[in-house]
């Protein structure tokens, strides 16, 4: 496969699920392919064909691709998983911004809640049936962000939408 079908399926995918973690765009365009695994070789030429075609953040050790239309800072667009497998995501899947958004959704739709509570609720709408401490780290930290962007307040042990 060429360079410009690969820059084309990863624009499709990106535009499609994005933001979306750099494993799981490659794992989908490895599929596509009929490739079962992505070896080092593999990953390094999507890597640099990825970041030729779409802008990239980065949370420690994980990046993320997003759509051209939309960037970081005005984010806030969310997928929920449906019955299909591969529609669930692990929260490391989910950058801290898609993060913020479900959370912002869950304390919307149901009122203020405590964070372990508030976890729970985002785990399961990105199709993880267990909500493990990770998990209550990443949520916790975009808590604390949208506290921190005034969107948030916590009071009592509980999180709730500011104003």
């Amino acid at each position: 496969f060429g360079r410009s079908e690969i820059r084309t399926a990863g624009k499709l995918v990106i535009e499609a699920e994005g933001p979306i973690s750099e494993t799981a765009l490659f794992r989908r365009i490895a599929r596509a392919w009929g490739l079962e695994r992505t070896g080092a070789r593999i990953v390094e030429r999507l890597r640099r064909i990825a970041s030729q075609t779409a802008a990239r953040t980065t949370e420690g050790d994980v990046a993320f691709y997003w759509p051209g239309n939309v960037g970081p800072s005005s984010w806030r667009g969310f997928r929920v998983a449906s019955d299909l497998e591969t529609s669930r995501r692990a929260i490391y899947e989910v950058c801290i911004e898609e993060i913020s958004a479900l959370v912002m959704h869950v304390l919307h739709h149901g009122g203020g809640a405590p964070r372990q509570d508030v976890a729970r609720s985002v785990c399961r709408l990105v199709g993880m049936a267990r909500t493990p401490a990770e998990a209550e780290l990443r949520v916790g930290a975009a808590i604390d962000r949208l506290i921190d962007l005034g969107d948030l307040t916590e009071s009592n042990g509980c999180v709730r939408e500011f104003g």
